[in-house]
């Protein structure tokens, strides 16, 4: 258990540095396909076609989060090496980590729309025309990361009832 828990650590810690690479990358060269060869990076064509102004933090927040979520998991991970999968502390990062990643696709779905339509506002107010969509990915993200806040719940609750338990015996 040890072994893969710090596997997945150092994955996580790799997904958060890789995705804060990647979209550095994207911000300066917004026309990209992929960065290293072996990863293929995708920015939506929307958002790569826009100034700087908005392309910036539509790349930068959404990647933000995600390395935060990935920190929080990677916070669990120790955790779990440790062998103290039901711990309150453990249950917080799995639930931080759940909510960060929620607020991650929340971010890249809702900034990047907020920020055209404030884009085409001040441009052009009279052709002012929004369309907001969602992706099959995006909805299946959204129920992972409440299943991840479900999972952090029963975690906390059995560490609730095992203290009791203890302060009992």
């Amino acid at each position: 258990m040890k072994i893969l828990a710090n596997t997945l650590r150092a994955g996580a810690l790799a997904a958060a540095i890789g995705g804060l690479a990647t979209a550095a990358a994207a911000m300066v060269t917004p026309q990209f396909h992929d960065v290293f060869g072996f990863l293929a990076v995708s920015v939506d064509a929307d958002v790569a076609n826009l100034p700087a102004w908005i392309r910036v933090p539509a790349i930068a927040a959404p990647a933000a989060c995600f390395a935060y979520a990935m920190w929080q998991l990677a916070r669990l991970l120790q955790f779990v090496a440790r062998g103290e999968v039901f711990s309150a502390p453990a249950a917080g990062y799995l639930r931080a980590c759940g909510l960060w990643l929620l607020i991650t696709t929340l971010t890249g779905t809702l900034l990047p729309f907020v920020l055209q339509a404030l884009n085409v506002w001040l441009t052009h107010p009279a052709h002012a025309e929004f369309g907001l969509t969602m992706s099959s990915q995006e909805v299946w993200n959204i129920f992972i990361s409440a299943i991840f806040m479900l999972v952090a719940r029963v975690l906390s609750d059995a560490y609730r009832i095992a203290e009791d338990n203890r302060q009992i015996i």
